[in-house]
């Protein structure tokens, strides 16, 4: 408690803080995400090709 630096309360109270996605909490997979980052990295190779 001595090294905590929200005293006041103020993260863990705002209502728009979305509690699991602080640090320390498990992180989530979805796979549209990653199909969408694939598909842009294939994006950028082809056209780095083309030029």
């Amino acid at each position: 408690m001595h090294f905590r630096t929200d005293k006041a309360d103020l993260i863990s109270a705002a209502p728009w803080i979305d509690k699991d996605t602080l640090p320390g909490s498990t992180p989530t997979f979805e796979a549209g995400h990653a199909f969408g980052m694939m598909v842009a990295v294939l994006v950028s190779l082809v056209e780095v090709n083309i030029q």
